[in-house]
């Protein structure tokens, strides 16, 4: 999410960090046993911290930066390791999370869409209401809510489903357009802290989602090892002490499982900007282009014949900084890397895990996407080929994505940007306190993060 201007249009008035504690305390269900739940005596939760990279996390721990978070999932070691979806943007990466889903399920392809023939940018928080839309009936709140479980959900605009979502609020809109992130991810902390110590533990939800933004404000505005991004980082862990140790209390009464991650990292090194009217130029049929800064989409406004393909694919690849393109024709992938090229055809299969993609590589290796042999796991980028298999698998992708390379850019606003194959865009943190990763030694998708929960 880049820093936007203009946002928070829409609210209806002014939300304290005591509303969300207010409401969840007036619940029926709160004060009155419900004999019918099925809900387990459990309580997931899930911090978020938006452009948060595995890198920048572990070197904090080691500096002993980030004191009170290491502490308290000091049970675990050193942070295990997810690895985000394709693109590595926010939207397609917390829809998947919530919907425990993988793209080609989701439909969330990016922080910009085509939507009935329109194209919407998430990005703007005044649209949030249609991405709302998109989540809605269709996640892990609306999962739990059959079974009668209470869920929280502290973010602005993302909590739709949730027994108690944030309101979006005049304030929190104003500290958005002044840059004032401690304000905003501190205000869901104090929530979250107030919420819990207001609460008898025995009555605590379900699961708790906390989406804390300003690191990836701070990192689009000056850099994802910027002094501003990194200190915010710190100021979340003072900030979370005190909640920290709440948690900590209500473990001795409750099982309290907590976890912390991201949804994407940044390409720290992308500084040279390509124009985004060299490229256009080079598309000589009618199209639509996608711009998410690390990638960009192009939808053909007539299906295109492969002819068209491979001589968009020459022109594009004139311009020096784009390092891959890749294009779907029928069900065959075509992935040209400048040194190294690939195709893989979709195949049905049964043997393939739930959310896995079945594909045939080079007209000889039959694979499922998350279980590929060794050369083709890494190969262009880490879990590249597996992200691209379901992104291409979606009903609405488009014909043709291009990628930069990691020194690179499409032209946008900013300093600090995502949505690549990097390895910084794409690795991102785990911690785990009162659970454990099902293999440590893999590192899953984190759209498979919270599966456990309906378990």
């Amino acid at each position: 999410m880049k820093v936007l201007a203009l946002i928070f249009i829409f609210f209806l008035g002014c939300a304290t960090r005591y509303q969300a504690s207010d409401e969840y305390l007036d619940l029926p269900s709160i004060n009155q046993v419900n004999q019918e739940s099925k809900c387990s005596n459990q309580t997931v939760i899930l911090f978020l911290v938006d452009g948060l990279s595995y890198s920048t996390l572990k070197s904090n721990f080691e500096l002993n930066q980030l004191p009170n978070i290491k502490k308290f999932f000091s049970n675990q070691g050193s942070p295990s390791k997810l690895h985000s979806v394709f693109p590595t943007l926010t939207y397609t990466n917390i829809s998947g999370i919530l919907k425990e889903k993988p793209v080609h399920q989701t439909e969330s392809l990016g922080n910009k869409l085509i939507v009935d023939g329109q194209v919407i940018d998430f990005e703007s928080i005044a649209i949030r209401k249609k991405f709302s839309k998109l989540m809605r009936g269709d996640n892990v709140f609306s999962q739990l809510a059959k079974n009668n479980c209470q869920t929280v959900s502290l973010d602005y605009g993302l909590g739709v489903d949730a027994t108690i979502e944030t309101p979006l609020d005049v304030q929190s809109g104003l500290s958005a357009q002044q840059g004032d992130y401690r304000y905003l991810d501190k205000k869901k902390i104090d929530a979250l802290s107030i919420l819990l110590k207001n609460t008898d533990t025995k009555n605590w939800p379900r699961f708790i989602f906390i989406h804390l933004i300003g690191v990836d404000f701070l990192s689009h505005q000056y850099g994802a090892q910027s002094a501003q991004a990194i200190n915010h980082l710190k100021k979340i862990d003072r900030d979370m002490g005190q909640l920290l140790g709440l948690i900590r209390g209500g473990e001795k009464t409750r099982r309290v499982t907590s976890l912390l991650t991201s949804d994407h990292g940044f390409a720290p090194y992308a500084q040279q900007k390509i124009k985004m009217e060299s490229v256009t130029n080079k598309i000589s049929d009618s199209h639509r282009l996608l711009n998410e800064a690390r990638m960009a989409s192009v939808y053909f406004t007539i299906a295109p014949e492969e002819n068209t393909l491979v001589k968009t694919t020459r022109k594009l690849f004139t311009e020096k900084n784009i390092e891959i393109i890749s294009y779907k024709l029928g069900q065959r992938v075509r992935i040209i890397a400048r040194d190294k090229e690939l195709y893989f055809d979709e195949i049905s299969t049964a043997v393939c895990n739930e959310g896995s993609v079945g594909i045939l590589i080079n007209n000889k290796t039959m694979a499922c996407s998350d279980q590929l042999p060794v050369d083709y796991k890494n190969m262009f980028y880490p879990f590249f080929i597996e992200n691209v298999a379901s992104f291409f698998k979606t009903k609405t992708s488009p014909d043709l994505i291009m990628v930069p390379n990691r020194y690179s850019y499409f032209e946008s606003i900013g300093v600090g940007f995502h949505g690549g194959p990097t390895e910084d865009e794409t690795i991102v943190p785990l911690l785990i306190r009162n659970a454990k990763a099902a293999s440590p030694e893999q590192i899953p998708a984190n759209w498979k993060l919270l599966k456990f929960i309906n378990e």
